[in-house]
């Protein structure tokens, strides 16, 4: 089944946004969530999937009174104030931004950030830095994970390098995890027995593509790929969900695509929804039912 490659999810129903149908179509267990931020997404696995537990993990104090309130007074949700990596101890989060709550869209989660940095470069840009608890998965969970969702801003690696064992031993059914051009990522996913998708892309624009080099920030463009939605980031940028034109799909040249893209052309990231072996004939399974729903 597995191929060595970043295969496309295109084709699958429920990855061109959040997997919410997918997750409410699992059997019940337990849920993990790596970088809560303020809750949502925990919150909406927690309704998608109701007899399934959800344990959130999020270092910055800033966000825990909102992920707090998402979960409160659910017995099936828990909230741990740490940052996860490939060790335990104290680790030092920068934030590059903070909302301020002046635009009217994140008015009522001020003085959150998505975008902390675990252990970052000292010389980038922070507004803020924090001292955090550091665990590991292996030493936190021993038992069975159905859906492991990561993000936390290019530390995914060392989330799952962290995390060897409890695949190993226990496993983990799906996970999905936000991806940057990270090619460890992608062996040891791929080591650990993962078949790899992606899904639909985050692209936002940015000067140093040619189109964009003369052009006033409002007129920037990206290029001409397909575009499902257009938003706002909690910065303010503008951004769009689109399935680009992906010429490469061995893990080296993928990872070259992807490093060329963003740092020449626009702003990129996506997720990688990746399935055990052990879990393939039921995911196909689950796939085909969406099929002849949609």
């Amino acid at each position: 089944m597995r191929a060595h490659i970043v295969n496309s999810g295109r084709g699958l129903p429920f990855l061109a946004s959040y997997p919410t149908e997918l997750i409410s179509r699992l059997q019940p267990g337990l849920i993990v969530d790596v970088g809560a931020a303020t809750g949502e997404t925990a919150l909406i696995m927690r309704k998608a999937n109701p007899d399934s537990r959800v344990i959130a993990y999020e270092p910055f104090p800033g966000n825990l009174p909102y992920l707090e309130r998402s979960l409160r007074s659910d017995p099936m949700g828990t909230v741990r104030s740490a940052a996860v990596s490939d060790y335990e101890g104290v680790g030092t989060l920068r934030l590059p931004s903070v909302i301020d709550g002046r635009e009217k869209r994140w008015a009522d989660v001020a003085g959150s950030s998505r975008v902390g940095k675990l252990n970052s470069f000292p010389f980038r840009k922070a507004v803020a830095k924090v001292e955090v608890p550091v665990i590991m998965l292996d030493r936190e969970i021993h038992e069975h994970v159905r859906f492991l969702k990561i993000d936390v801003q290019v530390g995914e690696f060392h989330v799952l390098n962290g995390a060897r064992k409890l695949m190993a031993r226990y496993g983990i059914d799906l996970i999905y995890v936000e991806f940057r051009g990270d090619v460890r990522l992608l062996r040891l996913l791929d080591a650990s027995g993962y078949t790899i998708m992606d899904c639909a892309y985050m692209a936002w624009p940015h000067r140093r593509y040619f189109r964009n080099f003369f052009r006033a920030r409002p007129d920037w463009k990206i290029p001409d790929w397909e575009v499902l939605r257009t938003f706002a980031l909690a910065n303010g940028h503008r951004a769009r969900r689109v399935w680009p034109r992906v010429p490469f799909r061995s893990f080296v040249s993928y990872c070259a695509w992807f490093y060329f893209e963003r740092i020449f052309v626009t702003g990129l990231q996506t997720d990688l929804l990746c399935v055990h072996e052990s879990f393939w004939d039921e995911f196909q399974g689950l796939c085909l039912k969406a099929r002849q729903v949609n």
